[in-house]
């Protein structure tokens, strides 16, 4: 048994002498990855899909009785009349605007500017008047045919705070 034992001591060391490791002992580098890189991207050309605004410029494309959807500030669903002689009416009903109007006033276009003066007006709806305010607004169509008043410059608080909010339909 002395003598098997000394052949395996041997071998176990005649291979821990041996000048080159076993192959199993090497350690081969890791392979490498080629490096990922990002799918070129498609670039849409930007289409503007905002359709041009298209603006009332002349009393005749006003003139009627128009009527807010919405209420304003004041719960009102305002009716507004621009008549052809470049006068305007604001009532809270169609009726109103006849018998009983809130304000009255004068209206003109200088170019794509809509120019509006409070000429009268019951207690309370007064203020531009007082202050003798003129209103400079563009009135744009909107898609639905309906219109908006867009500020560009009033020095009366309320009309300018009523005015530009909300969009009103041709009700005649």
């Amino acid at each position: 048994m002395k003598i098997v034992f000394f052949l395996c001591a041997a071998i176990l060391m005649a291979g821990a002498c041996s000048p080159t490791p076993p192959a199993a002992a090497t350690l081969a580098p890791p392979p490498t990855e080629a490096p990922v890189r990002p799918a070129a991207e498609t670039v849409a050309p930007k289409v503007n899909l905002t359709p041009a605004v298209q603006r009332i410029t002349a009393a005749e494309d006003l003139v009627g009785i128009w009527r807010r959807e919405e209420p304003d500030s004041s719960s009102s669903k305002l009716w507004r009349e621009y008549r052809s002689d470049g006068t305007y009416r604001v009532a809270v009903t169609r009726d109103g605007l006849e018998a009983n109007p809130l304000v009255v006033g004068e209206y003109q276009f200088e170019g794509t500017q809509f120019i509006v003066v409070d000429t009268s007006a019951q207690p309370g709806w007064d203020e531009c008047i007082a202050g003798g305010h003129r209103g400079r607004y563009e009135v744009q169509v909107v898609q639905t045919g309906k219109i908006r008043f867009v500020k560009l410059e009033d020095g009366c608080s309320s009309r300018s705070m009523m005015l530009p909010h909300g969009e009103f339909i041709r009700a005649d």
